[in-house]
């Protein structure tokens, strides 16, 4: 079960790097990326892991290769950023992907394909978490 309290979400002894992807995952690509003027010119950043560890140590992330995260994965517990949440922009919710992964130590592969479980859809090319 994930554990919530009034500071945070329980994050402890997941794998931060594998959470943040977890995250990114589901939250969709920032609207610049639609935007018709820049259509090939700029194209959609995939997941970098020595990037994430980086951005992890750093406290609070708003946006990670190109999607919104807007928490702090630094510490034990999840913080998210006040007045901006990253349920408003992903698939699925901050502690759904928490309990999945409490429940699995497991995200969707970097070909799309799930490591474990049945419940991911691919759209547009992208593992999410079904809902």
């Amino acid at each position: 079960m994930t554990e919530v309290t009034s500071k945070g979400i329980n994050i402890e002894g997941l794998d931060k790097v594998k959470l943040l992807r977890s995250f990114w995952g589901n939250s969709r690509p920032a609207p610049l990326f639609s935007d018709p003027r820049i259509a090939g010119v700029i194209s959609i950043p995939q997941f970098d892991e020595k990037k994430a560890a980086d951005a992890i140590k750093g406290g609070m992330i708003d946006y990670f290769c190109g999607r919104a995260i807007k928490m702090n994965l630094s510490k034990s517990v999840l913080v998210k950023n006040p007045g901006q949440d990253y349920d408003s922009y992903a698939v699925m919710s901050a502690k759904e992907v928490i309990a999945f992964m409490h429940a699995n130590k497991s995200v969707p592969d970097t070909d799309g394909k799930p490591a474990t479980g049945d419940s991911f859809k691919i759209v547009n090319g992208l593992t999410y978490f079904g809902r």
